[in-house]
């Protein structure tokens, strides 16, 4: 299993051109709920279901690349993909956890079907959590009577060991942020074991000043407080809301396209960057490289190359102005790289 610690070695894999690291597959648009920016359901290539034996071929592919580490399953939500958990025992039975990691983002909206086989098959559990009440859960996820405890008793049953929260903040959550904290909490009481706690400004978004004053006020009031998980509020290591655009040295930053990682639709669509999405796809439709269900993935690959050192001001990027990397500095430490380890020098 090739294991990089938390990932920090991305920028030197980039640097080095020697093959992509990581990916994300929509295996389906097929979802239980109705978010309020779900980019996915504007998005014609998603607009699809992948078959068992597609992904099952595009696993062995991946296992043959030498560097991939991970493969994240999303979509949609994966959940509501009806083979998963056949292609998870598949998986494992063809040793393909030995050459590369699965992760899985979720909602659990539903019952788990094989706890034991999830946190066998899966390296990394990432649900998504916008809220702490029924009511703001309907105004984010457009359903009625969610439950927190529910998802409680569900991951109850998991307890993954590697399992981390996502929570994407908005103008309809900005003020629940603070009791998603302390649900959160509650659940550690409980016994779960939770790895990470990620907070994002969500991304394509335009969000009102009032949102940013108070995401920011969040993020200084939990910035020195000790939690039983971890954070991306930590006093060492905050995020930063402001933008690339107010930073003089943004326009050399290095785009990762064709280096580290790529995003397959579910239609199989393969595109170059994992951030190509929604409203965003018919900008960069020229940079869709192929198609996975139809060509052999390692002549993508190297197909994806030709964008790699390219930079964010390249007049050749048509997604420059709309990048979600320049947009805002993430740290995702332990699921996909903090921005320094991308931005090469």
């Amino acid at each position: 299993m090739k294991l990089y610690p938390e990932y920090a070695v991305y920028g030197t894999l980039a640097a080095e051109g020697v093959g992509w690291v990581a990916g994300q597959l929509e295996l389906t648009t097929a979802c239980f709920q109705n978010c309020a920016f779900c980019r996915s359901k504007t998005d014609p290539a998603s607009q699809a279901i992948a078959s068992e034996k597609q992904v099952d071929k595009l696993l062995h592919e991946l296992a043959m690349l030498p560097y991939f580490h991970h493969l994240s399953l999303t979509g949609g939500d994966p959940q509501a993909w009806e083979p998963l958990e056949r292609l998870l025992y598949g998986y494992l039975k063809e040793g393909l956890d030995e050459a590369f990691s699965l992760q899985m983002n979720t909602v659990v909206a539903r019952p788990i079907r094989d706890p034991g086989l999830w946190k066998e098959a899966l390296r990394n559990v990432r649900v998504s959590l916008d809220a702490a009440t029924s009511s703001t859960y309907q105004k984010v996820r457009g359903v009625r009577g969610w439950s927190p405890a529910f998802l409680l008793e569900q991951l109850q049953r998991l307890q993954h060991p590697r399992l981390a929260f996502i929570c994407t903040a908005s103008d309809l959550n900005v003020d629940e942020l603070s009791d998603i904290v302390h649900l959160l909490e509650y659940m550690a009481e409980k016994g779960l074991v939770i790895r990470k706690v990620i907070f994002l400004p969500a991304m394509g978004v335009e969000h009102s000043p009032v949102f940013w004053r108070k995401f920011q006020a969040f993020q200084t009031d939990h910035a020195g407080v000790t939690l039983p998980f971890e954070t991306n509020l930590a006093a060492e290591s905050p995020l930063t809301v402001r933008t690339y655009l107010d930073n003089p040295e943004g326009s050399s930053v290095r785009c990762y396209a064709g280096s580290v990682g790529f995003h397959i639709k579910s239609n199989g669509d393969l595109y170059p960057c994992c951030l190509v999405g929604g409203e965003a796809v018919e900008t960069c439709q020229s940079l869709r490289v192929g198609n996975v269900w139809g060509t052999p993935l390692i002549s993508l690959q190297q197909d994806a190359h030709e964008y790699r050192g390219l930079h964010y001001a390249d007049s050749q990027l048509p997604c420059r102005e709309i990048c979600q990397w320049k947009q805002l500095q993430i740290n995702l430490a332990g699921t996909l790289a903090e921005v320094q380890h991308l931005t090469l020098p």
